[in-house]
């Protein structure tokens, strides 16, 4: 590694001089690369001579030193710091650049400056502009070393002020600093002096103590540099002969002429530009730039140098301060293309606007970046939305924290609604999004990630799960076994909503937090919205999804508007939005914006964005595109003289230039081609954007053949930008597409519509779209007004049936309702159309899927009226529809959140009613009462056939394949499902008709939830095996949408009494109200993990007390939660309550049961002396004995446990009772159960505490700690260490 080295400045300036002579041989590319490499070095040197400049000059003033130390300007005042590096070898000689690493100043005491990040980055080759990176310069940070202060930092191109000067001159001496420095600069980059001839008549000008030698007719005898320029003027009392002329070809004397013919000049009325231009040409200056220095460089030191011309010759651009230099060189460094290279010229003088730079809105990207930090590590959803005009950078906004959160680790999904191109439901967006998102869970995780995923999906959807794969079809990318479906089955009633909400409950988390944002919410439906405001209003932590929607706040001023409605909604259900509104940009921010579009210091472009800035009021976009104008008129242009932008300030602010962006953008269109125009009239129709299928069929007819090529003259001509997703093109703003829109009147509109309706329609067959379908019948739909003759109603009539149809198949049950009414509509009154029923059909499926029962229900009974001329399988496809419709009103409706027992029971009545419809003979002995003794000699035919039947002997059985079987089954399955709800005692009876069937024809999809529905009646060992045998038979069919019904049927009611089973919480969620359950379980768990005794949800729980099937779960929800937290006599109260409301052979009962018997010892009441809790211990001991028989794994150490504690209490059997915990303790240890191997021990030493033996007590208490802390239940250790703290 190369060492530092120090050289004088003088040294090194010559050094590099030497370094361009060495590469004149090489090629005109290479030395145009090394000029500006050579230009960069010395700005960076220069950089670090104004800091140590500035620096020594505060010191000063700091110190009380008034005196204007004119040496500081001087070159052999300084080093500079290189590390020397050999490139290569050319004949002639070889080739060195160096790395600048500091500079000094040598005053007493010296400053040393040390430059931390690099001097600059090299340029790409050649030096060409890397498109991909907006600056390729980089953000220059020093540290300055002053002996007599702490080390100082500066990043950037301010230079930290710190108390004022005393002195009242300062402002003059800033400007004779800015002309001084000025001369350094031109002599850094030039090696020469501005004024030649002041190097040869101004040698010996300044004596050695650094005050000018006097003059024979000076009248003053202090040092003229301790003088200002007023002081110098006004000691000349006006007369020219008064300076001598030796000292008025000096750079200072120049200073003071200049300002002496200030007056003259204002006097005289002279323009200071031409009386400047007359000095510079008297003074034999050249400028920079035509010495081949960039024309930017040159204008900066020419500014300084006029710092110092007086007020009225001295330009409004001119330097005021030694900081205003500092700042510039610091953005000639820090963007080098941009402000430095003269970029505009080799562009053909074109604005150089930077796309992805965000201006003024610092404070708004952190209150985004800190909304998703609170998301990401609360792991609780938020919305943040963000409101103002369009135009003033809202989306930027966003785009601009986007890179941002993906490098935190967040899931960014996108959507925009658009206010034409909605199919008639937005709903499409928030799915495409979401769609989107299997593809990051995809990529950004490894597949053991991915894996657990789709376990958790397969756990917590069920028999919705093929409904999640229709809804978003993505998901069958996360494993082959999601794209296993039968998806000619009707879609169960899960409304997207719900099915949505589960999803985001699974993959989104802490570790997966998901970005969804959401453009022009304006434009949203109220689906759309009531879906977003579902999964913000879930429970805390259930999802974790950040939201953010952007929206024009002038569109939704109604109260009735549906985005209002939507954010009141939001408050109603405590989640608090993060707001931001935005307006035009402030004056510094736009004057930035303005510098960097025209490659000009932010001082030169002042006045120009002063001006813009009343015009436009700041908004973005607005300003760009009055930049624009403004070039297009002239009014603002490119001088290759001057090689920068120019402008008559004067003529901008007299000139009727629209102040309106929407009429802006129309007379820009209007300039451009006729047939430039009709492209993007064509492309407004379809909103925001075109896709390229719809570009290339609508080029392939003869009246659009010019759209492709006209697309890419807009895309040249900045209307268009290229719209990656999809190939195609899309508007570079909403507005332009307004602006497009707008020119056409509604006729026009129409005709357009309809137009291009028919054109797509032509050209629809063998394209790849998916979505041309419902292009064309939006477009048709959007211009029919102009469908006239019967041939275009019954196309159009055909198109949307079609529309609604395929829309239904993709879950976008809204888009299939608006097509399907658009289709009755144009039937009209007279219903002759032939698929007048289908529609009716189509529309009945999709209002009960949007929630529109009455809707749904009208649509079905119209079509039922028509019953005798319906073909069999219609008909019956039309009371599936209405008993699932039933059904899901009755039990499963979110919406109403009640349980509507008598649409149950119409559900079930018109399910058996179907049954006799289909001819089944066999029917009727099971719609009587159990007792029916044909039913019982039924049941044990059927039970004698099945204890007959091997796994082998089912699994070689023939498929069901007749269609009136396969249907009579189905909807016997229909039957079974209702009533569970509606006629519990039936269901066994239905059960068996199902078994007979399948014995008589052949097994089916339903046989397998069949068997274990039946399995569950019998005797734990026979149950057993046909449960083995339903298992065997689902994977043999491949039913993964009847998976977990089937396995949470076989492992909770049937294997827990003959095969090992570990507590777990089962997600519940097949129904809403167990839904509710499973969330009241979750909050048990919660609170014995944390030591906060949560509450629980009022609404839950009122919503399961009102269905008498839940009742068990909900009290032994509540007999767990008291029992694990030392409330025993609460637990016995739920658990006598649940367990006369159960089955004695649910899991749960059984549960309750020992809880019970356990609580009863410890509840209060004196246990020897109450018979009734005597009678429950011993029945508790009784069920225990029972179920160990068949499950010793699961009920071995309850018993003994139970035993244990009826020992202990009992009295006088102390031995017993010591070998019964042994054996409660052995046992949970070896079955796993690691919370009852915690209790075990527990109990065991409160046993051994009642008999004063604490050691002993406390051995097992520390026993019981360790197995409650690896359970990971704080509140069962937290009591533990209350116990231990106690004894010892």
């Amino acid at each position: 590694m190369a060492e530092e080295v120090k050289v004088p400045l003088l040294l090194w300036m010559h050094n590099e001089s030497n370094l361009i002579a060495l590469h004149e041989h090489q090629s005109q590319p290479q030395q145009l690369r090394q000029k500006r490499e050579l230009v960069l070095r010395k700005l960076t040197v220069a950089y670090a001579v104004a800091k140590l400049i500035h620096h020594a000059q505060q010191r000063s003033s700091d110190g009380g030193d008034s005196a204007f130390d004119e040496t500081l300007f001087q070159l052999d005042k300084f080093m500079v710091r290189i590390v020397p590096t050999s490139i290569e070898t050319q004949p002639h000689g070889s080739i060195f650049t160096t790395r600048i690493v500091g500079a000094d100043l040598l005053s007493t005491p010296p400053l040393q400056l040390n430059i931390i990040a690099p001097d600059f980055e090299v340029l790409n080759s050649f030096g060409d502009y890397d498109e991909h990176n907006e600056q390729n310069g980089c953000s220059l940070e020093v540290e300055i070393l002053d002996p007599t202060a702490l080390p100082l930092t500066e990043t950037g191109g301010g230079a930290n002020d710190t108390t004022g000067s005393s002195r009242s001159n300062k402002d003059d001496d800033e400007l004779l600093s800015c002309h001084l420095f000025g001369i350094l600069l031109h002599e850094l980059f030039a090696g020469s002096h501005p004024f030649p001839e002041d190097e040869e008549e101004g040698k010996g000008l300044i004596d050695k103590e650094g005050e000018l030698q006097e003059s024979t007719h000076s009248s003053s005898s202090e040092p003229l540099t301790k003088k200002t320029m007023e002081d110098l003027l006004a000691s000349s009392g006006g007369d020219d002969n008064v300076i001598d002329s030796s000292i008025q070809s000096k750079a200072l004397s120049r200073v003071i002429c200049m300002s002496k013919e200030d007056t003259t000049a204002a006097t005289n009325g002279s323009s200071s530009e031409s009386k400047i231009s007359e000095q510079l040409s008297r003074s034999k200056y050249i400028p920079l730039k035509d010495l081949g220095f960039p024309s930017s460089l040159s204008l900066l030191v020419e500014n300084m140098l006029q710092s110092g011309w007086g007020q009225i010759l001295r330009p409004d651009d001119s330097m005021t301060s030694l900081k205003d230099a500092i700042d510039d060189l610091y953005l000639l460094l820090n963007d080098p293309d941009r402000f430095l290279f003269d970029s505009v010229a080799e562009q053909g003088g074109s604005l150089n606007i930077r796309p992805g730079k965000l201006y003024g809105r610092e404070k708004e990207t952190a209150l985004i970046t800190d909304a998703f930090y609170r998301v990401s590590t609360s792991g609780e959803s938020e919305i943040l939305l963000v409101d103002g005009f369009s135009g003033c950078g809202k989306s930027k906004l966003i785009q601009s924290v986007i890179g941002q959160v993906n490098f935190a680790g967040g899931y960014v999904i996108q959507g925009k609604f658009d206010e034409i191109a909605q199919r008639c439901s937005q709903i499409g967006v928030l799915t495409n999004a979401l769609n989107k998102l299997c593809i990051l869970i995809c990529e950004k995780n490894d597949p053991i990630v991915v894996n657990d995923i789709v376990i958790e999906l397969m756990l917590v959807f069920g028999t919705h799960l093929y409904t999640l794969v229709r809804v978003l079809p993505n998901v069958a990318m996360l494993s082959q076994q999601l794209n296993l479906f039968d998806h000619d089955e009707a879609l169960n009633l899960s409304n997207v909503p719900y099915i949505l909400l589960l999803f985001l409950r699974v993959v989104s988390n802490k570790s997966r937090p998901v970005m969804l944002y959401l453009d022009d919410l304006q434009w949203a439906d109220p689906v759309t919205l009531d879906v977003i405001n579902c999964i913000l209003s879930d429970i805390k932590g259930n999802n974790c999804v950040f939201v953010v929607g952007s929206y024009r706040n002038h569109e939704i001023e109604c109260q009735n508007h549906p985005l209002s409605m939507f954010i009141y909604k939001l408050e109603e259900c405590q989640v608090q939005p993060t707001k931001i509104h935005l307006n035009g940009l402030e004056a510094a921010d736009l004057n930035t914006l303005i510098s960097d579009a025209l490659g000009l210091f932010p001082r030169m472009s002042r006045l120009l964005s002063n001006i813009i800035q009343r015009k436009t009021e700041g908004n973005p976009f607005y300003v760009l595109e009055f930049l624009k104008s403004l070039v297009e008129r002239n009014l603002l242009q490119y001088s290759l003289r001057e090689r920068r932008w120019v402008w008559d300030a004067e003529k901008i602010e007299s000139e009727q230039i629209s102040e309106n962006v929407s009429e802006l953008l129309t007379r820009k269109i209007s300039s451009i081609s006729e047939e430039s125009q009709r492209a993007l009239r064509i492309v407004s129709c379809f909103g925001t954007s075109i896709c390229s299928d719809v570009v290339h069929a609508l080029s392939e007819v003869a009246e659009y053949s010019f759209l492709g090529r006209e697309l890419e003259y807009a895309y040249s001509d900045g209307f268009m930008e290229r719209d990656s997703p999809s190939g195609g093109y899309k508007f570079a703003h909403d507005k332009v597409r307004e602006a497009a829109y707008g020119q056409m009147k509604e006729e026009d509109r129409n005709m357009l519509h309809y137009d291009i309706g028919v054109a797509l329609l032509n050209r629809a067959e063998g394209l790849e779209s998916d979505n041309m379908l419902f292009l064309c019948v939006d477009q048709l739909n959007r211009g029919q007004a102009m469908i006239s003759t019967p041939e275009e109603v019954l196309e159009a009539v055909e198109m949307n049936h079609s529309a609604a149809s395929q829309a239904l198949a993709t879950c976008d049950f809204t888009a299939a309702l608006k097509y399907a009414k658009t289709a009755l509509k144009l039937v009209g009154e007279g219903n002759q159309f032939a698929d007048y029923k289908s529609i009716l059909f189509v529309m009945a499926n999709a209002a009960y899927s949007c929630g529109l029962y009455e809707e749904a229900s009208t649509a079905i009974d119209a079509i039922l009226q028509q019953e005798a001329s319906l073909d069999e399988k219609f008909k019956f496809d039309v009371y599936d529809l209405k008993i699932t419709m039933l059904s899901y009103f009755a039990f499963d409706n979110p919406i109403i959140q009640l349980v509507s027992r008598q649409e149950g029971k119409s559900a079930y009545i018109t399910c058996l009613g179907v049954l006799r419809k289909l001819g089944d003979d066999a029917a009727s002995p099971f719609l009587h009462d159990a007792n029916d003794a044909d039913f019982q000699r039924r049941l044990e035919q059927v039970s004698g056939q099945l204890k007959e039947v091997t796994e082998t002997d089912l699994m070689a059985m023939n498929d069901m394949t007749n269609p009136a079987h396969l249907r009579l089954i189905h909807f016997y399955n229909q039957a079974a499902v209702i009533s569970y709800f509606v006629q519990p005692k039936i269901i066994k009876r239905i059960t068996c008709r199902l078994i007979e069937l399948t014995l008589e024809h052949g097994v089916s999809k339903y046989t397998a939830i069949s068997l274990v529905r039946y399995a569950m009646t019998l005797p734990s060992k026979e149950a057993y095996r046909i449960g083995k045998m339903a298992i065997s038979l689902g994977n043999r069919f491949d039913l993964i949408d009847q998976t977990p019904s089937i396995y949470l049927s076989f492992y909770g009611y049937i294997a827990i009494y003959a095969q090992p089973v570990q507590l777990r919480l089962m997600n519940e969620n097949a129904q809403t109200t167990a839904m509710m359950y499973a969330t009241l379980l979750n909050t048990t768990i919660s609170t014995l993990i944390s030591n906060d005794e949560k509450v629980e949800s009022g609404q839950e729980r009122e919503h399961i007390s009102k269905n008498p099937e839940f009742q068990g779960s909900l009290n032994f929800n509540g007999a767990m939660k008291s029992f694990w937290l030392g409330h025993y006599e609460r637990c016995r109260y739920h658990c006598e309550k649940g367990i006369t409301s159960s089955d004695v052979k649910q899991i749960k009962s059984v549960m309750m049961i020992f809880y019970n018997g356990i609580s009863c010892f410890h509840s209060g009441k004196k246990y020897k002396s109450n018979r009734m809790l005597k009678s429950t211990v011993r029945n508790a001991i009784k069920v225990m004995r029972e179920r160990r028989e068949e499950s010793p794994w699961n009920y071995g150490n309850k018993l003994n446990l139970l035993e244990a504690e009826s020992y202990s209490f009992n009295g006088g059997r102390d031995e017993m009772a010591i070998i019964s915990y042994t054996a409660a303790i052995a046992a949970s240890k070896s079955s796993k159960f690691v919370h009852e191997q915690g209790l075990s021990c527990e109990l065991a030493a409160l046993h051994f505490k009642r008999r004063k033996e604490l050691n002993t007590a406390v051995v097992y208490f520390k026993q019981a700690k360790a197995c409650y802390e690896e359970w990971g239940s704080q509140v069962k250790v937290d009591a533990i260490i209350q116990q231990i703290d106690s004894i010892q």
